[in-house]
């Protein structure tokens, strides 16, 4: 009999936690949300601007007035601030007093090239359009499309990840024959890049002769560098 009552008290607890937590979280799910928070990761350039994510959340005052946590599909919410151009991956969250938080990861740009008007390549290798509120200090390609974006994307991935080609390289043309060649901040001379094979081997000959050049104090003294002939670097002077 007593192992009876047991059970019975045993059943009657967990059923009365079964109905103080559904209690407590209906009442939690219609909870107003009190305000949104948005946090950018990383970044020092704004591409989009905090308004412009609060509106891709909430479409008017009104509705963020009235808007309960019950309401709030986070997926849907995550997936409207994606399907903007100038965010790579965003996480929506409820917190437990009502705060309605985003956190942002932007597009970065490493390369602007013209086809119509200016667009941008971004890291991943993807065509990005450009911002009314910021514009990127990166090289800038001229006589390419959006169909050559991918093999332009090496080039300008190759110059991204070295601090030194991204301060020096300013922009890459390509002319009527398909041969591109590169022009550098610190010096006027121009440098024939060829085509967009070896080029880690061109962009490490062009910094090993920049290097002995500037040590000299001679790289006012040529008029043409080029880069073509393997481990070669060929140089003609004014």
């Amino acid at each position: 009999m007593k192992k009876n009552w047991n059970n019975i008290l045993f059943i009657v607890l967990v059923a009365s936690l079964l109905f103080l937590y559904g209690f407590a979280n209906q009442r939690n799910q219609l909870k107003k949300v009190k305000y949104v928070d948005i946090q950018f990761a990383e970044v020092a350039e704004f591409y989009i601007q905090e308004n412009d994510v609060y509106k891709l959340l909430i479409q008017s005052d009104e509705t963020f007035q009235n808007l309960t946590k019950e309401n709030v599909d986070l997926k849907v919410l995550e997936n409207n601030l994606e399907t903007n151009d100038m965010i790579k991956n965003a996480q929506v969250y409820l917190t437990v007093d009502g705060i309605l938080g985003a956190e942002i990861e932007q597009r970065k740009p490493i390369l602007r090239f013209l086809d119509g008007g200016f667009q941008y390549i971004d890291e991943d290798g993807l065509i990005m359009p450009t911002s009314s509120h910021y514009s990127a200090r990166v090289p800038i390609a001229f006589g390419f499309d959006s169909k050559e974006a991918m093999q332009l994307f090496k080039l300008a991935n190759a110059i991204h990840q070295d601090s030194f080609l991204q301060q020096q390289i300013t922009s890459i043309h390509k002319n009527a024959l398909g041969e591109l060649y590169v022009e550098i901040r610190d010096a006027d001379f121009k440098i024939d890049f060829g085509d967009l094979n070896n080029i880690e081997l061109k962009l490490a000959n062009f910094k090993a002769f920049f290097a002995k050049a500037k040590k000299d104090g001679r790289l006012m003294d040529y008029m043409k560098v080029d880069l073509q002939f393997g481990k070669q670097v060929v140089c003609t002077k004014k």
